[in-house]
């Protein structure tokens, strides 16, 4: 997974506020050993509020959608994981409309994301993720490394690019253009939406039962 950047100052706050109940639980561990009464390895009677903190920040990380204060989230930045399938509409081969499944499993801090179709595969190399400021949406970005699968057609060779990706008010589409290298030097437009918030094998649809990617937004079927 690519550690991601991001303008939200969520990291910040979060890991400040998990700060706090680090020295609790490590004083709760001490007294608790001590109150058993029991000989323990040093490596278990040692728990540091360091360690302590070390242990919550990696809990934090993986479970941070959830985490609210006051009935508020604690975390602005949008939850992306889960897969989604729409199409690519490229400028290669006459703007041809390629149905994709995009993959994204993201943590607080970090983030992978795989596009696939049924000629190639592509994979994140830098992610970036601007949470909402109240003026405009939050966009996915990021750099990728695409590699065509075996016996696939003359011509598609490995090459990198970058996407950008704006999601949509209820959270459950994404859309946006994407750059492939100088070498290749193609665009596109991208429309995919979110059939499951965990990751799952899905078949490509044919291109024809998939709207146009830039229009209509897709059906889940």
């Amino acid at each position: 997974m690519a550690r991601f950047a991001t303008e939200a100052p969520d990291e910040r706050r979060v890991w400040t506020i998990s700060a706090f109940p680090a020295a609790l639980v490590a004083l709760a561990w001490s007294r608790g050993l001590h109150h058993l009464g029991c000989t323990w390895p040093w490596w278990l009677e040692s728990l540091t509020p360091l360690a302590a903190f070390g242990l919550i920040v990696a809990w934090v990380d993986r479970i941070w959608p959830g985490l609210c204060l006051a009935g508020r989230r604690l975390s602005t930045l949008p939850d992306l994981n889960g897969t989604w399938i729409g199409a690519i509409k490229s400028s290669h081969g006459g703007e041809t409309n390629i149905p994709i499944t995009l993959h994204i499993h993201q943590t607080m801090t970090r983030a992978s994301i795989r596009l696939s179709t049924a000629m190639s595969s592509s994979q994140a190399t830098m992610v970036g993720i601007s949470g909402p400021d109240g003026s405009r949406p939050p966009v996915l970005r990021y750099t990728y490394d695409n590699a065509p699968r075996n016996l696939v057609a003359p011509g598609l060779q490995r090459h990198s690019g970058t996407v950008g990706l704006e999601l949509s008010r209820d959270g459950e589409t994404l859309e946006g253009d994407y750059y492939t290298d100088n070498h290749r030097r193609n665009c596109g437009r991208i429309t995919v939406k979110r059939i499951a918030r965990h990751l799952i094998d899905y078949p490509h649809q044919p291109a024809a039962d998939l709207p146009r990617a830039g229009g209509d937004l897709l059906k889940t079927p």
